[in-house]
């Protein structure tokens, strides 16, 4: 009977729904369905998928603690109260190695890792007395928490909020870095549309700036805590999903191609005339062979082809051809199809048809770089050239 009538307060309670707490238990929902889908499908960086999985679950646990003290369920189950509050500072550590693993070769977990559990376990020292309290004490201690807030700092939220944001920049650092050392590596013209994750996490940063301001504010004027809570919640979920979705329904632009950031560069300097001569060796076997042609050309795929050491080669084509690897053999590409469009052989190809059969993987990007090369888009280039 007991566990009838709890049942049944549990149910009383989640029908007074609002339009806030509808979405965060619609995102705590999907964050608990993302996460066991998103290890089942074949595509993706294992270990990424791991830690977008490990962000999922957290978020909706600590959606779920807002859920449970909104609708007063610590009246029947109090010793859950704040369990899930340690949680915060583990969701920057787990988007700090979701990024790391997403970036990089073969990352090696270190003795120091372990250091980023340290906020977690000092939140959990921080709330420990409250834990061995007796249910009764627990709801006045939760009750006068909230009755009273606003009069002193919360340094809890403080350091959470804090934590996150930390993490979260040091992240998109991590990803700004990337996305200048892979056009290095890669040709691939589908790692240059990923960019999107940056603005994401850009977002997620301002967004908790703005949060950590507001609740710094809060100390003057305790009014719409609650509003703030909403959106804390209902941001973070959501930020999460997307990432999640993307993970499930495009992995293959959802999962970068990790570059290699140990490579150093030759500090010995070369002369100019063994640079020149490497690179008209370089450019005559770009001709010749066309290995741009593959889709997926790395630096050391071609490093290997022409029996050229990946430092040396890439101090070849930064600087004496003044290029970045990707630059330079988009540049090949575009050559190419600006021939094909010319000759009457391939007039039975659509213009992607072109462009993919010299190496572009990607439309857009396909017309980005043509654009960049040549200053004018594929179309105007057939029609300028259809005229003479």
């Amino acid at each position: 009977m007991q566990s009838y009538n709890v049942t049944r307060y549990f149910i009383k309670e989640a029908m007074e729904q609002n339009f806030w707490t509808i979405l965060i238990t619609y995102s705590a929902v999907q964050c608990f369905v993302l996460a066991p889908i998103l290890q089942i499908g074949p595509k993706g960086n294992k270990e990424q998928k791991k830690w977008l999985a490990v962000i999922l679950v957290l978020i909706g646990l600590l959606s779920l603690s807002f859920l449970y003290e909104y609708f007063q369920w610590y009246i029947v189950i109090p010793h859950l109260i704040w369990t899930a509050s340690p949680l915060w500072f583990l969701v920057g550590p787990a988007i700090y190695f979701f990024s790391r693993n997403a970036i990089q070769y073969e990352v090696m977990w270190r003795w120091y890792d372990y250091l980023h559990i340290l906020p977690f376990i000092g939140a959990i020292a921080y709330i420990g007395r409250f834990y061995l309290l007796s249910a009764g004490s627990k709801i006045a201690t939760l009750e006068s928490f909230y009755q009273t807030y606003g009069s002193e700092p919360d340094y809890f939220l403080y350091a959470f909020l804090g934590s996150l944001l930390i993490y979260a920049a040091y992240s998109l650092y991590l990803f700004n870095r990337y996305f200048r050392k892979v056009g290095e590596q890669h040709s691939n013209t589908l790692i240059h549309q990923m960019r999107w994750i940056r603005i994401l996490l850009a977002g997620f940063i301002l967004f908790f700036m703005l949060s950590l301001v507001y609740n710094f504010l809060l100390l003057y004027d305790y009014d719409y805590f609650i509003q703030a809570d909403y959106l804390t919640y209902l941001v973070l979920s959501l930020f999460i999903q997307a990432l999640g979705f993307a993970a499930i329904l495009k992995p293959g632009s959802f999962f970068v191609t990790p570059v290699n950031f140990s490579q150093k560069k030759n500090d010995n300097a070369e002369s100019r005339e063994e640079l020149k001569d490497l690179l008209l060796i370089v450019q005559d076997y770009m001709k010749k062979e066309k290995p741009f042609m593959n889709p997926e050309l790395r630096l050391s795929d071609l490093s290997h082809e022409l029996n050229i050491p990946t430092h040396k080669l890439s101090q070849v084509i930064n600087s004496a051809a003044g290029q970045n690897f990707f630059e330079f053999v988009n540049k090949y590409r575009v050559r190419e199809v600006k021939k094909q469009l010319q000759k009457p052989e391939y007039e039975h190809l659509s213009l992607e048809g072109i462009a993919r059969n010299c190496g572009f993987n990607s439309s857009a990007s396909f017309y980005r770089v043509f654009k960049q090369h040549t200053r004018m888009t594929p179309g105007q280039f057939i029609q300028e050239h259809s005229l003479q």
